[in-house]
């Protein structure tokens, strides 16, 4: 990796668990990562590529009704945004997700 270059790689991974006895349940929680890729193409140019992966679930248990209820959200994202100085005026910003 040359000084044009930075990579960055950050994550986070949360979960709560809520229970009275066996009667009732609520879990739910967070998983991200993400993976950062900046570079300089010139003094003019800059651009930062983003890979970024989410996974939220949330289960909630009633045992005294038998009720089971699983839901969650999965996303995969690749986002490449650009930056663009023309000159001292005017700076352009475009991309694509």
């Amino acid at each position: 990796i040359n000084n044009n270059n930075n990579i960055y790689l950050s994550g986070y991974f949360g979960r709560d668990v809520f229970s009275i006895e066996d009667t009732f349940e609520n879990t739910y929680g967070n998983t991200v990562l993400n993976f950062r890729w900046n570079h300089l193409f010139s003094d003019k140019l800059f651009s930062n590529l983003s890979l970024i992966y989410s996974d939220y679930d949330y289960n909630l248990k009633l045992n005294f009704v038998e009720f089971d209820w699983i839901s969650g959200i999965r996303n995969f994202n690749i986002k490449y945004d650009f930056k663009h100085y023309i000159n001292n005026k005017i700076k352009l910003q475009y991309g694509i997700n």
